[in-house]
């Protein structure tokens, strides 16, 4: 729980000017998780790509949603130790990430959905530098930091 705060910094909050530079320091913040997403995504599809991503995981996963987006929660996946997903792990994402299939049926599809949720879960440090250090100045620097 943080100390509560004083009237300075209340009215340093308050401020246009700080308010403004907080915003842009949110959207550099934004944009350098955009950008780590993109270099995710890029790196994980070309590892894909060139036969290096794991595909007994990733056959299981990809299965799996295939079968969610069509409706069918007990879809029997082709590996053995794992004849239906949602008995052995659940893992209510994965029923989340099945309408993405209706938009793009490929594998490529969870790659990115992956890329894209680890660069955007360094927007929480963001905010909580921002409440807790208070200063803008090494905000930009987390969605970095965290990758």
């Amino acid at each position: 729980m943080s100390a509560p705060r004083s009237p300075a910094t209340l009215t340093a909050v308050y401020d246009p000017r700080v308010r403004r530079r907080l915003d842009l320091t949110w959207l550099l913040a934004l944009a350098l998780a955009l950008l780590a997403a993109v270099g995710y995504a890029a790196a994980s599809i070309e590892r894909h790509d060139r036969f290096g991503s794991n595909a007994f995981d990733l056959g299981i996963y990809d299965q799996t949603i295939w079968g969610y987006s069509r409706f069918d929660l007990l879809a029997d996946n082709t590996v053995l130790q794992t004849p239906n997903l949602l008995g052995n792990h659940f893992q209510p994402i994965l029923i989340a990430l099945a309408p993405l299939y209706w938009v793009w049926e490929d594998v490529r599809m969870l790659l990115v959905a992956q890329a894209v949720l680890l660069a955007a879960a360094s927007l929480p440090l963001v905010y909580w530098a921002r409440r807790e250090l208070g200063s803008p100045a090494a905000l930009p620097s987390m969605p970095m930091e965290y990758a």
